[in-house]
């Protein structure tokens, strides 16, 4: 199927090379850009409603969905499955997302106060776009390479 689409993806690739090159040039020449000042919140004002949202958003992701439906039981050998067992299994399918979604969003919090300088922003920004283009150069060989 790939070989039936080769010219499609060969110009896909020039394209994703265009916009990376474009966006990184806009950050470099737009690097004085900062963070949002006013505070963004959701609908609902309560301290639990970022949770839900959160929540709800892990709970219609369809691919955590087919791995706990469709690739984890391949794991186990479910006929002999305990209440221990399942309790386990269920305990540690929660605590390792929760504990990774707690520490991206302490990552975000601690990266957010560290950001929040005019200065980093802009080292932020001049770094972010020269790596936009870095990577826009390195599709285009990539693509150079194998269109010759």
């Amino acid at each position: 199927m790939v070989a039936s689409y080769t010219n499609l993806l060969m110009y896909l690739k020039y394209l994703a090379v265009i916009i990376f090159l474009v966006m990184g040039i806009n950050l470099i020449k737009n690097q004085n850009l900062q963070f949002p000042t006013q505070e963004l919140k959701l609908t609902k004002s309560s301290d639990w409603s970022g949770f839900y949202a959160g929540f709800l958003v892990i709970l219609g992701n369809p691919k955590a969905a087919l791995f706990y439906l469709g690739i984890l039981p391949g794991f186990f050998n479910l006929v002999t499955l305990t209440l221990i067992d399942c309790i386990a299994i269920a305990l540690t399918s929660a605590l390792i997302p929760f504990l990774g979604n707690v520490a991206l969003s302490v990552m975000i919090e601690k990266s957010q106060k560290i950001l929040s300088s005019s200065a980093a922003m802009r080292k932020l920004n001049i770094l972010s776009g020269y790596l936009l283009i870095f990577v826009s150069l390195l599709i285009f060989i990539e693509a150079f390479k194998y269109n010759l």
